[in-house]
């Protein structure tokens, strides 16, 4: 899954997640409608940014089930990620844009005991697998697993308490550095997905 020379001349947040084996999502509560994130490389340093685009009507009365579109740019403030949640009366998705193009769907399976998100290509067939691992009551793994099921990353989300809980979430993603960009994108938007889903507030 070696990311292709189409990126090469792409923004400067897509070079940055290129050469990456991991990244960290720090969730900022804002007074305003909608959520921010700052995204850090392996060294803390910031590199791209995201921010939803939610209607004032649907975050009051949908909450965690509802629709919005996030741009996450990055430090030149270029157009990175798009990702856009759907209204939908069925199951629920997350679609991902990398550059302007749609590069993964994101879709939660049904299950019944530990949450499972296939994560699709373009035309929504299967690339990985996120599948929760264990929990303790502040934290949080999720696998990451290739086609045949192997284990090739993994997800964590870090609690640190009710005060810290209520101002920002904490995540911490591992992939091979070798992964396609786009995949990195779509674990990226996978956890925003878990938030969403199990902890939005």
């Amino acid at each position: 899954m070696a990311t292709s020379a189409i990126y090469e001349t792409a923004p400067l947040g897509i070079q940055q997640l290129i050469s990456l084996s991991s990244l960290r999502i720090q969730q900022k509560k804002t007074l305003c409608v909608g959520s921010e994130y700052t995204v850090l490389n392996e060294d803390g340093e910031e590199i791209l940014y995201g921010k939803e685009d939610a209607a004032v009507l649907s975050t009051l009365f949908s909450g965690k089930h509802r629709s919005f579109n996030m741009h996450i740019v990055d430090s030149q403030e270029n157009m990175v990620i798009f990702l856009r949640r759907p209204h939908t009366l069925g199951l629920d998705k997350l679609e991902v844009r990398v550059d302007n193009v749609l590069v993964s769907i994101v879709r939660p399976q049904p299950t019944f005991v530990k949450p499972v998100f296939s994560i699709n290509d373009a035309s929504d067939k299967p690339v990985l697998r996120v599948k929760g691992k264990h929990c303790t009551s502040a934290n949080h793994e999720y696998e990451v697993l290739a086609v045949n099921k192997e284990r090739i990353g993994g997800i964590k989300k870090h609690g640190a308490g009710v005060v810290t809980e209520i101002c920002t979430s904490h995540y911490y993603i591992q992939f091979p550095a070798d992964l396609h960009v786009d995949y990195k994108a779509a674990l990226l938007a996978t956890c925003f997905l878990i938030e969403y889903m199990f902890f939005e507030k």
